[in-house]
C-alpha cells in the first residue's frame, strides 16, 4: 500500500507539471501568432520598437498559462477545465486588446518620463463592438483547449503515447493558433495598415526617383502627398502609428522619424491624404502663443493648467535667443524642447485632439 501510495503520489506530480508545461506551451504559440506575427510585419515596415507588444504580452501568455493548466491538471475535472480556460483565454484576449493603447501609453510613459500620465495612446472606441466578440471567441476556444488538457491528461500520462495522444495536443494547437489568427486580424491589422501604407508609399517614391532621374516622384498624383518630406525621404526613417480618430479608426496619423527629424502622414483608410513636418504642426502654433498670440490666431488650444506655465516662460525668455526643437513623439503626444540662451530650458507636451493641444509645459532638469 505504501509503495502504491508512493506511486501515485509521483504520478500526480507528473501530472501537475504536465500540466503547467501544457499550458505553457498553449500561451507561448498564442503570443507567436497574436504578437509575434504583428511585431514581424512592423519590423518589415520600418517601424520603430514592432517586438515592444510581443514582449509585453509574452509573460502574460506564459504566466496566465502555465497556471491555468497547472489549476486544471491539480483539479482534474472538465467543468473546472472549461471555467479555468475560458477565464484564461477571455482574460488574455480583453487585455491584449487594451494593450496597444493603455498598455503602451503606461511603457512609453516609463521610457520617456515626460510622457507619464499622458494618454500616449488613447483607447478607439470604434474598436470595442468587434473587439468583446474577439474576447468572448478566444475564451471560447481556450476551454475547447482546456477539455482536450484534461482528455490528454487523463488518457495518456503515465502510459505509452499513442496515434490518438499525439493528436490532442496537436488539435490544441490548431485552436490556440485559430484564435491568434483571428485576434491579430481583428485587433492588430487596423493599427498596422496605416503604418504599412506609408512605408509602401515611401519605397514606392524612391523606386519612382530612381526611375525618373531629374523629375520629383512628387508629381506623380499618387505620391503628391508625400511632398512636404521630400527633403528627407532618401534618409532611413522609422515609422510609428500616431494619433488615431477614437470613433473611427480608418482615419489615423503616421509618425516618420528621421533621426531627429518628424513628420505626420494622414491617413483615411488605406490612402496617404496628406504629409506634413512635425516642426510645421507643432512648433510654429507654440512659437507664436510664446510670442503672445491668442489660442484661435495660432491654431493651438491651451489647456488651462498649462497657462500660468506659459506665462512663466515667456517671463523667462524675454530677450533671449531661443531655439525649438522636436524632443520626441509617440502616439497621440508630441515633446518640443525650449531652450533659450540663459540656459532656461523646457519641455512642453502637445497632444492630437479635436485639435492641437498644449497640456503643459515643465521645467527639463
Amino acid at each position: 500500500m505504501r509503495r502504491k501510495g508512493k506511486a501515485s503520489l509521483l504520478l500526480e506530480k507528473q501530472r501537475h507539471s504536465a500540466g503547467a508545461l501544457f499550458g505553457l506551451v498553449a500561451g507561448c504559440v498564442f503570443a507567436l501568432i497574436a504578437w509575434g506575427v504583428d511585431g514581424a510585419l512592423l519590423w518589415s515596415f520600418s517601424s520603430s520598437l514592432p517586438w515592444l507588444k510581443f514582449f509585453a504580452g509574452l509573460p502574460l501568455c506564459l504566466g496566465g498559462g502555465a497556471l491555468v493548466g497547472w489549476l486544471t491538471a491539480r483539479l482534474n475535472r472538465y467543468w473546472a477545465a472549461i471555467l479555468l480556460w475560458f477565464a484564461a483565454g477571455s482574460s488574455i484576449a480583453w487585455m491584449g486588446l487594451r494593450l496597444p493603447f493603455e498598455g503602451l501609453s503606461l511603457i512609453h510613459g516609463l521610457l520617456t518620463p515626460a510622457f507619464r500620465n499622458s494618454e500616449v495612446y488613447p483607447f478607439v472606441s470604434d474598436l470595442l463592438p468587434v473587439g468583446i466578440w474577439v474576447v468572448l471567441g478566444v475564451g471560447l476556444a481556450f476551454s475547447l483547449v482546456g477539455l482536450l488538457e484534461v482528455n490528454f491528461l487523463q488518457s495518456c500520462l503515465g502510459r505509452k503515447m499513442t496515434t490518438r495522444g499525439w493528436m490532442i495536443p496537436l488539435v490544441a494547437a490548431l485552436l490556440i493558433v485559430a484564435s491568434g489568427v483571428v485576434f491579430d486580424g481583428t485587433i492588430h491589422r487596423s493599427l498596422r495598415e496605416p503604418i504599412a501604407s506609408v512605408d509602401q508609399g515611401l519605397r514606392a517614391w524612391l523606386r519612382q526617383d530612381r526611375a525618373s532621374g531629374a523629375q520629383s516622384p512628387t508629381s506623380s498624383s499618387d505620391l503628391s502627398a508625400f511632398q512636404p518630406l521630400e527633403q528627407y525621404i532618401h534618409q532611413n526613417y522609422r515609422l510609428a502609428l500616431g494619433a488615431v480618430n477614437p470613433k473611427a479608426i480608418h482615419q489615423s496619423v503616421v509618425i516618420v522619424n528621421w533621426e531627429d527629424v518628424w513628420g505626420n502622414c494622414f491617413i483615411e483608410g488605406s490612402e496617404i491624404t496628406s504629409c506634413q513636418l512635425s516642426i510645421d504642426r507643432y512648433v510654429k502654433p507654440l512659437i507664436c502663443i510664446l510670442a503672445g498670440g491668442m489660442q484661435h490666431e495660432c491654431g493651438i488650444q491651451v489647456a488651462p493648467m498649462a497657462l500660468e506655465q506659459i506665462q512663466m516662460i515667456i517671463d523667462r525668455i524675454k530677450g533671449t535667443d531661443v531655439s525649438f526643437e522636436i524632443f520626441s513623439q509617440q502616439g497621440a503626444v508630441v515633446l518640443v524642447r525650449v531652450l533659450s540662451d540663459n540656459s532656461a530650458e523646457y519641455l512642453c507636451l502637445m497632444g492630437e485632439q479635436a485639435r492641437i493641444t498644449l497640456q503643459r509645459c515643465m521645467t527639463r532638469r
